[in-house]
């Protein structure tokens, strides 16, 4: 949406920038959004970032999360300087999906087992919770990720004492992946270790 000559003298008199207006009016217009200049220009002369929320609608359209530009705009102003901006909060109202793998590779049927020091074969179980998916966040596939947790959890089974060994270290196994994993956007990590 193209603004007037009267729009942008009159946004300029009351100290609204209007390339801040109309990069959110453009914004909302490529993603099939009605919002008017005066709803934008009324959330900037209130301290807010109308790209921003726009970003963030657009963000919680793409997910099928209900979101009005009011609610939006309110979660705006809330946040403030705490440098979570809208779209972690839609983020946030995501659900959390789950990946579970037992073996290397999604295309290797090889199973996730190792072996402890005294000999003994265990199977692992891993189970990752994300919101977003890792190539969303990081660049790398939930296989590429998988490959990389499944050799980790294999030293740490090669590592252990026993089969009781990885049970009494199974939490501390955890955090480790969760460390490696946390960057491509993995919240959580469960692991279940099983003799064979």
């Amino acid at each position: 949406m193209r603004l007037s000559l009267a729009q942008r003298l009159g946004q300029m008199l009351r100290g609204v920038s209007s390339r801040e207006v109309s990069a959110a009016l453009r914004l909302a217009e490529e993603n099939d959004m009605d919002i008017s200049p005066v709803q934008v220009e009324s959330h900037l002369r209130a301290g807010g970032d109308a790209v921003a929320v726009v970003r963030g609608l657009v963000r919680a359209k793409e997910h099928g999360i209900a979101l009005d530009w009011t609610t939006a705009m309110s979660i705006d102003l809330c946040r403030g300087n705490t440098g979570k901006g809208l779209e972690e909060v839609v983020e946030a109202c995501m659900p959390l999906k789950e990946h579970r793998f037992d073996t290397f590779s999604s295309d290797d049927p090889e199973s996730l087992v190792g072996f402890a020091r005294d000999g003994s074969a265990v199977k692992a179980t891993c189970t990752l919770r994300y919101r977003l998916t890792p190539e969303h966040v990081f660049g790398q596939s939930i296989d590429q990720l998988q490959e990389r947790l499944a050799v980790r959890v294999a030293v740490l089974m090669n590592r252990a004492a026993d089969a009781s060994d990885l049970q009494m270290k199974r939490s501390e196994h955890e955090r480790v992946l969760l460390s490696m994993s946390a960057e491509a956007g993995v919240e959580g990590v469960s692991l279940d270790y099983e003799p064979v």
